[in-house]
């Protein structure tokens, strides 16, 4: 087995887990998370984004209160070592994001590109369908 296909069967066995999830008016579903990502994008309109977020999170206000300036300048030097990772999500019309793992993000994007390529040709005319 090729290190690509080994990379394909792992995305599919991630994608064919099941989840819950509530639809439009509220009822609980399960399935796939291949069919959520879908049912997120194609009907509800989310969009799939990326962020940023340090590695290591702030000190709470309490706790930043109670640490001294040593141990505060420590944990300041600590989160800029650990630097930052990248987060994803579905981003809905009300703004509210959905978190969701990297092999998600990318069937989201796949999925959302062809959609958005699909609207276009209809936009110009086109009779073929994608």
């Amino acid at each position: 087995m090729s290190i690509a296909s080994a990379q394909i069967t792992r995305q599919q066995a991630c994608l064919d887990k099941l989840v819950r999830y509530q639809d439009k008016k509220g009822k609980l579903r399960i399935g796939t998370r291949r069919v959520f990502v879908e049912y997120m994008v194609l009907e509800c309109s989310h969009v799939p984004i990326m962020w940023q977020e340090d590695r290591i999170k702030d000190m709470s206000a309490m706790a930043y209160f109670r640490a001294s300036e040593k141990e505060q300048h420590a944990h300041q030097r600590k989160q800029e070592a650990a630097g930052k990772k990248k987060c994803y999500g579905l981003q809905g019309p009300s703004r509210r994001v959905i978190v969701i793992n990297k092999t998600e993000h990318d069937y989201a994007l796949q999925v959302f590109s062809a959609h958005e390529l699909a609207q276009e040709r209809k936009r110009m005319g086109c009779i073929q369908d994608v």
